[in-house]
């Protein structure tokens, strides 16, 4: 038995088939707390023992919300990955898929009928656009699973090729009026790029032009405003 390797490993070891475990190296094999382990092993539970129960099921915080959301238990995703499910998966279906990995199948019942959709055949007929209510709710009404499957593909495929073509056009034309909208605003903002650019090229270029007499002497005057007010009460900038 490969046992796995821990640094510094102070804790009690064990014999067990030959070998020597430690109480830190069956808590990484178990998924146990090592004082869990160490109660066990006081009370006389064997080496082998320990080591064939199930491992604990760690999950973050982002998979126990995924889980909680599709109410799974942990027995559920347990028995999933021991069927062969990646932990992914295991917690993205409902607790209604049920098999191993290579032969998924949705479990119901509908009027009193057993139904089984094979997952691989479901995910085919979501693409187009029906659901497992829909076969479901066709085989409570009497249909068989063959049958409902069927038809819900044959008016799928009827409704799709009698689509309004108003219905395209005005599509076509929502999407058309999105690009020019996309690129008018593209155009705006490399104006306002441009402009920008040309502003803080002329911040850093001294003044050429030389003032005249007259311009010197107006910027060595005073500006003083002055104000007064009318009869009316207003103010007058003078």
């Amino acid at each position: 038995m490969e046992l796995p390797v821990i640094k510094n490993d102070k804790s009690r070891k064990y014999k067990y088939r030959k070998q020597e475990i430690s109480v830190n190296q069956l808590a990484a094999i178990t998924g146990l707390g090592t004082p869990l382990i160490r109660h066990k092993l006081r009370n006389g539970v064997p080496v082998g023992d320990i080591l064939n129960q199930r491992p604990r099921l760690k999950l973050t915080k982002a998979q126990t919300l995924k889980k909680d959301t599709l109410k799974l238990t942990t027995q559920t995703i347990e028995s999933r990955l021991n069927n062969g499910w990646d932990m992914d998966l295991a917690l993205s279906l409902s607790k209604k898929y049920v098999g191993p990995a290579d032969n998924i199948v949705y479990k119901t019942e509908a009027g009193g009928i057993d139904i089984e959709i094979p997952y691989k055949k479901l995910l085919e007929l979501e693409e187009m656009g029906i659901t497992a209510r829909t076969i479901c709710m066709r085989v409570g009404k009497g249909m068989s699973l063959h049958d409902a499957m069927h038809d819900a593909m044959h008016d799928a495929m009827h409704d799709a090729m009698h689509t309004p073509l108003e219905g395209l056009n005005t599509n076509f034309e929502y999407a058309q009026s999105i690009e020019e909208l996309k690129c008018t605003e593209a155009l705006r903002r490399y104006k306002e790029e441009k402009a920008q650019e040309k502003m803080n090229r002329i911040k850093g270029i001294p003044q050429q032009v030389k003032l005249s007499h007259y311009g010197r002497y107006l910027m060595d005057q005073p500006l003083i405003a002055r104000v007064k007010t009318d009869m009316y009460g207003n103010t007058q900038l003078i």
